[in-house]
């Protein structure tokens, strides 16, 4: 056996059942998931400047941990985790799976779009927080998850398996097209509906509409900042419709991996709308606040978890034989 058989074997050495890389990437993307979520509670606290400099606190490596400062700096101590999972990923890709570009690729663009969310982390704290720094820092967070969750994905999907079984029609690719086009839409729709909650947020709409769902009893308001945040509800149903479409032809499919992430995205969008209305109705309370931004998270996350799926296993799949999900490590 050669060194890089040697290599690609401890690579692809497998616990319980996963490839070991499979459970780094899938390590990544939740670590990420978990940095957005506790970036959500550092600005529904309002601990963001909580570290008033950067790449330091309070001008010290360990600052005094407590109140804002104790929040932003575990966001901070939790990014740097982020980072070394995020490089050991890209790394292990680049030797291992340089001809899986579907790994190799989003691996490797991961390490650039962290640098720059590290670099527009700082920006932020600097520049005491502006709302479009905001809102892009958002988005490239959201970027960089989506990334991460494709790598995971990806690194887990082999044929056949039981839990993805046969599709509508003996599981043809075609059979999951629509699927795909769907949750790709969505996704698309979700990530603008998070940009648009960051602007609403960072322009000071976030209170300009009294009650649920009307805008103080108003279809369309007049006015700039009531306007802007009824564009982000109308932008919620129009996702919400869209989320509904694709969780049809998930179902439709007949692949139970396809009905299981359908259903849990779904449902954590209807959690995510709760919170919204709950927000706007108890006036932003801090912990529904960040609750909301972890949940769009969530089913953004969901939503390229399907598109990714309903790729993978329709290029699985140019017979009649669907491919499924196998956590058994990387084909």
């Amino acid at each position: 056996m050669s060194s890089g058989q040697r290599a690609r074997g401890a690579a692809g050495r497998t616990v319980n059942g996963v490839a070991s890389y499979g459970w780094l990437a899938i390590a990544a993307a939740v670590a990420t998931y978990g940095l957005i979520g506790l970036g959500a509670a550092v600005r529904a606290s309002g601990s963001g400047l909580g570290c008033p400099d950067w790449p330091l606190c309070h001008g010290k490596i360990m600052p005094p941990l407590h109140g804002a400062t104790l929040i932003e700096f575990t966001h901070r101590a939790v990014s740097g985790v982020v980072t070394l999972l995020v490089v050991a990923s890209a790394a292990i890709a680049w030797r291992h799976y340089r001809q899986r570009r579907w790994i190799a690729t989003p691996a490797l663009l991961a390490v650039p779009v962290l640098f720059v969310q590290i670099i527009l982390g700082g920006v932020t704290v600097l520049l005491e927080l502006p709302p479009t720094i905001v809102a892009i820092h958002l988005g490239n967070a959201m970027l960089l998850l989506a990334l991460l969750t494709i790598v995971a994905v990806m690194s887990v999907v082999t044929p056949p398996s039981p839990l993805v079984g046969e599709g509508r029609g003996g599981g043809c690719a075609a059979g999951l097209r629509p699927s795909l086009r769907w949750a790709l839409g969505s996704a698309l729709g979700t990530y603008l509906l998070i940009i648009s909650g960051a602007l609403v947020l960072g322009t000071g709409a976030a209170l300009a509409c009294q009650g649920w769902p009307l805008c103080s009893g108003q279809v369309l308001p007049g006015a700039l900042l009531p306007l802007i945040h009824m564009i982000h509800r109308y932008l919620a149903a129009a996702v919400g419709v869209a989320i509904a479409i694709t969780l049809v032809h998930a179902w439709r499919s007949g692949v139970p991996a396809l009905k299981i992430w359908g259903g849990v995205t779904a449902v954590t969008f209807i959690v995510q709308v709760i919170l919204g209305a709950a927000n706007v109705l108890l006036r932003f309370p801090p912990v529904l606040d960040a609750l909301h931004l972890t949940a769009a998270a969530g089913v953004w996350a969901g939503l390229i978890v399907l598109s990714t799926l309903s790729f993978r296993l329709s290029a699985l799949s140019p017979q009649p034989q669907v491919g499924s999900l196998q956590p058994s490590g990387v084909r």
